[in-house]
């Protein structure tokens, strides 16, 4: 049995065999950003999803099948992760692309804008929440020292 609640943003699971990242007690903490979509904005990922899910198969498709039932039981706003935004990213580009080859250049640029919007704020959501990797800085040892 888990448990779910939202607290400040961060979609907390709580229940036995899950153990946390970093610390060990019973949690594990997965960050979701939060998108808020226009209903014309929602049905556009909701043909791109069904058009791209064609092209998919096996454990790919499992996978995207994850994201597809998020989006089509959303209202207006959907939590994602990064890994999901970039499945949308990807079905919206593979539709545009579709549409462009059929003559529809148009409606495939209001596709790209939108995968192009959705990839900005993934990367600012994974910037913002991902893993700190501090470079360590060494002083050049001797013999990579050139005169």
């Amino acid at each position: 049995m888990f448990i779910l609640w939202t607290n400040g943003g961060i979609t907390v699971r709580m229940g036995p065999g899950i153990e946390g990242i970093e610390n060990k007690s019973k949690r594990w903490k997965s960050i979701k950003q939060r998108l808020y979509l226009l209903t014309v904005q929602r049905e556009m990922l909701k043909n791109s999803m069904r058009n791209h899910r064609k092209s998919l198969s096996g454990m790919g498709q499992k996978l995207f099948d994850v994201v597809f039932i998020k989006v089509e039981g959303m209202n207006r706003t959907v939590e994602l992760d990064g890994m999901e935004m970039i499945y949308i990213s990807q079905s919206l580009n593979s539709y545009a692309k579709k549409l462009s080859n059929a003559g529809k250049i148009a409606d495939s640029h209001h596709y790209r804008m939108l995968a192009m919007e959705i990839e900005q704020i993934r990367i600012w959501f994974q910037q913002t929440n991902g893993p700190k990797v501090h470079i360590k800085k060494q002083a050049a040892s001797a013999p990579t020292l050139t005169a």
